[in-house]
């Protein structure tokens, strides 16, 4: 014990096995303060919006009862294709199950998801770029205020930061080496994903090319690993779509909403904040079958679900042939409010949320930040792979 390197070795391991429990330790303490200071906002007790649609189906799932919230019209989930994405549904129905449907249930489980989140980005940035950058990273997630805000919403975003970390872990260690476990794992954590955010159906493709891609450059038969890996993330999103199907006829692969959104965010009232058009001045998912019968009156027959979906995507597309110079403007305005933090985010103004909170305000990390660090990441990375020597910068970018 008197050799001075084996005691500095010995100091060293001492102090480094306590920073990533610091850090989560930290992270909780910021998440545990928000989350009582959530707790004096009233839609906190009274869910709005999506946050309503989660909470009572959830809720409805769980006691049986499909009885409609008073001041809500009847969503008609039963004997209807989905009209929001069921993932986050379900597991905060398995949560209530566990608890009770209380408000708080579902925000204390996001809470420790988030804690969750740390460690995964912890891993996930210790395997590209070593440990310190690894530290670094689950810093930033701990004390992003986008973070912290999200997983006191009863939406499903901290749910799929964390499916998708979960992937891209599988994703890394798919490049090293390719075996069935991991194939089916990472068609499995993508599938589940998909069932939270379906607009990721489209991001599997892009996970296909990779994976042929990655499988090629060794040498080997791309065709049968690609082909596990999608049968993975079919299986995976097939309950979904047999609901959908098996319920109403209409075989849906996750939800019936994608004509709707598109239509929303592409028509002549639209301004890239809020999700409107002239003949739906308020979106919720508890009117939706009210636009499928308006639908159906103007055409003077009963619409079906895709149908009514169809119709829908056709006036976006009408939009942008109509209106180019309109839509290619709103389109721009769309993604000046998605890096300014001022986009409508599901039920709040985000950066309005944020200038309310006392805690929020003072955390780091704007949203602008991450991504500059990210991408001087990405160019450090490109200069030198093994990641030896990268800055702390790489670590900046995180999810939103």
């Amino acid at each position: 014990m008197n050799d001075p390197e084996l005691v500095n070795q010995m100091t060293e391991k001492s102090w480094r096995m306590w920073v990533l429990p610091a850090i989560l330790l930290v992270g909780l303490i910021l998440r545990v303060m928000y989350l009582g200071e959530r707790s004096d906002f009233p839609d906190f007790h009274q869910p709005v919006g999506i946050a309503a649609y989660h909470h009572d189906w959830a809720a409805s799932m769980v006691s049986g009862d499909w009885t409609v919230p008073e001041g809500f019209p009847d969503p008609e989930i039963s004997g209807h294709p989905y009209v929001v994405p069921p993932g986050y549904p379900w597991l905060l129905a398995a949560a209530y199950q566990l608890a009770n449907p209380s408000p708080w249930t579902g925000r204390v489980m996001q809470l420790f998801l988030g804690l969750i989140n740390i460690l995964l980005v912890y891993r996930l940035a210790s395997r590209i770029s070593g440990e310190v950058v690894g530290w670094l990273a689950a810093g930033a997630m701990a004390l992003s205020w986008h973070m912290v805000f999200f997983e006191q919403e009863l939406v499903g975003a901290t749910l799929v930061i964390t499916l998708l970390l979960q992937a891209f872990l599988v994703a890394g260690k798919l490049s090293e080496e390719v075996t069935v476990g991991r194939l089916i794992r990472f068609g499995a954590w993508l599938g589940l994903a998909a069932l939270v955010r379906p607009n990721l159906l489209l991001f599997v493709l892009v996970a296909a090319v990779w994976l042929g891609w990655v499988i090629r450059a060794s040498g080997k038969i791309c065709i049968k690993p690609v082909a596990i890996f999608l049968l993975s993330f079919v299986c995976v999103t097939l309950p979904a779509t047999l609901r959908n199907g098996l319920s109403s006829g209409e075989w849906f692969w996750v939800s019936a909403d994608c004509g709707v959104h598109l239509y929303l965010g592409n028509n002549p009232a639209a301004n890239g904040i809020t999700p409107v058009a002239e003949d739906v001045p308020v979106w919720s998912p508890f009117l939706y079958p009210g636009l499928v019968q308006a639908l159906s009156q103007s055409e003077g027959r009963t619409l079906t679900y895709r149908e009514a979906s169809s119709r829908y995507a056709d006036r976006a597309t009408a939009f942008w042939k109509e209106e180019p110079g309109q839509a290619i403007a709103l389109t721009l305005a769309k993604a000046r409010y998605f890096w300014a933090a001022n986009e409508m985010g599901q039920d709040s103004m985000i950066a309005l949320a944020r200038h309310e909170s006392r805690l929020l305000r003072n955390l780091p990390f704007p949203y602008a930040l991450s991504v500059a660090a990210f991408l001087l990441g990405i160019v450090v990375w490109r200069r030198n792979p093994s990641g030896a020597g990268m800055p702390g910068a790489l670590a900046g970018g995180l999810p939103r």
